[in-house]
């Protein structure tokens, strides 16, 4: 509904505000998050609706209380931003840097996590939000490019909540993608085979605050697939970061000129021999464990996968892909790469999906023919079944463009090509359509068929040799 409060017919622009006003009216605590970013877009009448709206709201709410929170909310969001924004390297002490933010505790401002903020239709909302009542002195600053910020929030029921603060990154499709795994784990859940294989998408609270930074929530028990890697070949003397990376980097840049990629892959693979399995069975030793993780594993990368080809989901590198340490689950993160924006880097990404010899080490002795084909199948089927539900949440990248579509074409509501261009790759693919850098145009394919294809491009060694070095395709 945010989306399209600025629909160019002014009546339904006027219902639409008119609905949002009524809903952030019955639920503030969920609305005001909601409404967060829309109300610094950058979009001016976008900006202006989402503030009348907000006034509206807090005019017609009951109670004291109530329109404090409007206030709370307000200026809890500014000091996030602000604490985004912050230039250190170093850690940060928030009695210090943020002093007022830590005065202004407690709050009446709910938590925002996923469950907190997924309301269900046929569920009542909780009698007693978890409110924000503190924050933890100590700040972490993650050493990545962006310098984002590791932070813990204390609840109102005494737990501890840990988020990260991203600036210059635009949250907004992390958010809808979330919201895209809400709508297709009810779809999953409505399907007999999906439903006994357990197939979902892993969520997580995304809260874009503007256009170009916001609040991710903690993924906890999760370690990095790369990491992973590394682990159990350093424990084989199998990998050094520093002569590991150097002897590979040679053998790039001896095969360079080279037209053909598969035979460099092929002396690459040679110095890594599949490995991962072992790792999960140090991870998880009990014969039962092990067995419900490894399960657990493929279903959840077969449905990342098949999802992440329709959506166009990109930058799959070891960093991006965590697994679960206490389920053995797939957990994907940073979706800053979707709708084929891979297939614009200098280096295109010739894969639809991460499918390396690693990963297929841990689905067991029948590889990607058993147990992940199987469950890639499903969800293919279940995506193509419920072409024109998906179709409808994505729609909304039509009337909301990303930042980077509107600085390269129209700012008009719907108006947007880049938009249309990636909802109408998005309708091909779930007809069964094959779309991609290597892909021939073709006419629609079975599930099977489908399935098939996807999984020979991801493991293609000449598609896996033209990836970018530091995708890492060994691993």
């Amino acid at each position: 509904l945010t989306s399209r409060i600025c629909h160019p017919h002014p009546e339904v622009a006027a219902l639409t505000r008119g609905l949002v006003t009524r809903l952030l009216v019955a639920f503030p605590q969920h609305g005001l998050w909601a409404l967060a970013a829309v109300s610094k877009s950058t979009v001016t009448a976008r900006r202006t609706a989402a503030n009348a709206i907000v006034q509206a709201a807090k005019r017609q709410v009951v109670g004291e209380e109530n329109r404090r929170l409007f206030v709370e909310s307000g200026s809890f969001c500014e000091q996030l931003i602000r604490l985004c924004f912050h230039q250190s390297k170093q850690r940060i002490s928030a009695k210090k840097e943020f002093s007022h933010l830590v005065r202004s505790f407690p709050l009446q401002v709910m938590m925002p996590t996923i469950s907190a903020l997924s309301l269900r239709p046929h569920e009542a909302p909780p009698s007693e939000l978890v409110t924000v009542a503190g924050m933890e002195d100590g700040i972490e600053v993650l050493r990545s490019l962006q310098l984002p910020k590791k932070l813990t929030l204390l609840g109102s029921d005494g737990e501890r909540y840990t988020f990260l603060a991203k600036p210059k990154d635009d949250l907004r499709k992390d958010t809808r993608m979330m919201e895209a795994a809400g709508v297709l784990n009810a779809l999953f859940a409505g399907d007999a085979d999906a439903r006994r294989r357990g197939l979902g998408l892993r969520r997580f609270a995304v809260l874009a605050l503007t256009e170009d930074c916001g609040l991710v929530q903690w993924v906890p028990h999760t370690q990095g697939l790369r990491h992973c890697c590394q682990d159990v070949y350093a424990a084989e003397g199998l990998f050094d970061p520093q002569r590991s990376n150097q002897a590979v980097k040679a053998l790039y840049d001896g095969a360079a000129q080279q037209r053909r990629k598969s035979e460099l892959m092929t002396k690459v693979l040679q110095m890594f021999p599949p490995r991962l399995h072992r790792w999960v069975l140090a991870t998880f030793p009990e014969p039962a464990a092990w067995l419900a993780a490894r399960n657990a594993f493929t279903h959840s990368a077969a449905v990342w996968s098949m999802v992440g080809h329709v959506v166009g989901l990109g930058d799959r590198h070891g960093e991006n892909i965590l697994v679960d340490t206490s389920s053995g689950d797939v957990v994907h993160v940073d979706f800053s790469c979707l709708f084929d924006k891979g297939l614009t880097l200098e280096k295109p990404e010739m894969v639809p999906f991460r499918l390396t010899q690693n990963v297929i080490d841990v689905f067991g002795v029948s590889g990607h023919e058993g147990i992940f084909r199987k469950a890639s199948e499903i969800t293919l089927r279940v995506l193509r079944a419920n072409r024109d539900t998906i179709l409808s949440v994505m729609d909304t990248f039509l009337h909301d463009p990303l930042v980077e579509w509107v600085r390269s074409g129209a700012r008009s509501e719907g108006g947007n090509p880049h938009a249309q261009d990636a909802m109408e790759t998005i309708a091909g693919r779930l007809q069964g359509t094959l779309l991609g850098v290597s892909s021939m145009p073709c006419l629609p394919l079975s599930v099977e068929g489908q399935a098939e294809r996807l999984i020979q491009e991801a493991t293609d060694r000449e598609n896996l040799g033209n990836m970018y070095i530091w995708w890492m395709a060994w691993f």
